[in-house]
């Protein structure tokens, strides 16, 4: 799957197909493999060290004398919204360093990682107000409207005060379809923010109006990339998970605090691994909008200028 003819992109620069774009991104992973793999998981194990100190916060203020019901609900939202928002800012990141990483790789220039940071360096603004925009602005909308629906339910005497909190984790419920349709529209921001020259609105705008005009194509292609990741993930990650909950369960039964520290350090092996993954989704997503912009704005001829370049440069190298 990984082998690419000599003289030719390792991704096709042309339209892609449905196989195009997913073997493209196995491809990537598989002649690049440290600069892939190595930012999937450093941005997804450090999202996991927030969500985890996050847990470890939560579980000792809910362990406080006086905790009751509405606390807890309030704890089950609050921490909803954060897992939403933290696993959005990690795919923004990795969205907008594979971008680049994904440019070099097809037009023949160095893949490394380093050189990707230092070209989003130019960049930074941007990307880094679009992954506070999809940190925080989602989140926010999904927030309030799920408040305003308790709140209705509250004042037409459909639930008690107590239970508003809890009307509120039903009302968020509710609204995930709401929710991942603005995630859909969103889903080309942080890849338009590194690679072309807009600002943070801009590159808002411009996933709105890219995701919108090909809508169909998009859920598409987007449905089978994550029926594909969750079924790889399953498959890699199934075995791992069996050994956490043997070392869980063994754990319990003998009460050994040496293999309870064992189950905690195994399940962030399989997280790391689970984050790892992600590269190849990523991938994928930014695969997805190469081919939008092959197919509908001619991006395909830049391309070729640049990789041509690079292949004349490297022939005249070899050549002295």
């Amino acid at each position: 799957m990984t082998n690419v003819p000599a003289g030719q992109p390792i991704v096709p620069i042309r339209p892609l197909s449905l196989p195009d774009i997913w073997t493209g991104a196995f491809r990537l992973l598989g002649r690049h493999p440290r600069p892939f793999f190595g930012s999937a998981l450093v941005i997804g194990v450090s999202a996991d060290l927030v969500l985890w100190a996050w847990d470890r916060l939560a579980g000792v203020t809910l362990e406080a004398p006086g905790t009751g019901p509405a606390q807890l609900a309030q704890a089950s939202v609050l921490s909803l919204l954060l897992s939403a928002a933290v696993g959005l800012l990690a795919f923004a990141l990795a969205e907008a360093v594979q971008a680049v990483l994904v440019v070099q790789a097809i037009t023949g220039e160095p893949v490394r990682l380093r050189s990707a940071l230092g070209l989003l360096r130019r960049r930074v603004r941007p990307v880094i107000g679009v992954a506070a925009a999809l940190f925080t602005g989602p989140q926010m909308v999904m927030l309030l409207l799920a408040v305003a629906i308790a709140v209705i339910m509250w004042r037409a005497e459909l639930m008690t005060a107590v239970l508003l909190s809890g009307g509120m984790s039903a009302a968020l419920t509710a609204l995930l379809p709401l929710y991942l349709l603005l995630m859909l529209f969103l889903v080309f921001a942080p890849v338009t923010a590194a690679l072309e020259p807009v600002g943070t609105g801009g590159a808002l705008r411009r996933s709105f109006v890219l995701a919108g005009r090909h809508l169909l194509r998009v859920v598409g292609v987007l449905v089978i990339a994550l029926v594909t990741y969750a079924l790889l993930g399953v498959a890699v990650s199934l075995p791992l998970m069996v050994v956490s909950v043997a070392l869980a369960a063994a754990s319990m039964r003998t009460g050994s605090a040496a293999l309870a520290t064992a189950a905690e350090a195994w399940t962030w092996v399989v997280d790391a691994v689970v984050a790892a993954m992600g590269a190849w989704f990523v991938a994928a997503v930014v695969l997805l909008y190469l081919d939008l912009r092959i197919r509908y704005e001619g991006l395909g001829t830049e391309l070729w200028r640049r990789w041509t370049a690079h292949e004349q440069e490297a022939a005249g190298s070899e050549d002295r």
